[in-house]
């Protein structure tokens, strides 16, 4: 059986607007806009997933403190590359399609 790890998520404000990352102890798994359910209210990510089901929010993560560092290194244009591991997580498609794509 698969062992899912433990999630973590923040919440981190950037000039798009708010993100909502994800993480496990050793990658970045997920980052998305929070919206809204409009039945429930309970925040889902932009692929229906709901996010509080499967991480705790942890602010202080090891991950969530580097990546946020690097988003607003990032976004005030004195970073172009980020250094946290990525854990990519769907379809074979959709897993060439991601390297592809950080390859650009």
């Amino acid at each position: 059986m698969y062992n899912d790890p433990m999630r973590h998520f923040d919440l981190v404000a950037t000039p798009l607007g708010r993100l909502r990352i994800v993480v496990s102890d050793i990658a970045l798994l997920h980052i998305c806009f929070p919206r809204k359910s409009r039945s429930s209210g309970a925040k889902r990510s932009l692929w229906g997933e709901r996010i509080e089901e499967k991480a705790m929010r942890k602010v202080d993560h090891p991950l969530i403190v580097r990546f946020r560092r690097e988003l607003k290194e990032y976004f005030a244009g004195k970073r172009k590359k980020f250094t946290v591991p990525i854990k990519l997580e769907g379809t074979p498609f959709q897993k060439k399609t991601w390297r592809v794509l950080g390859q650009i």
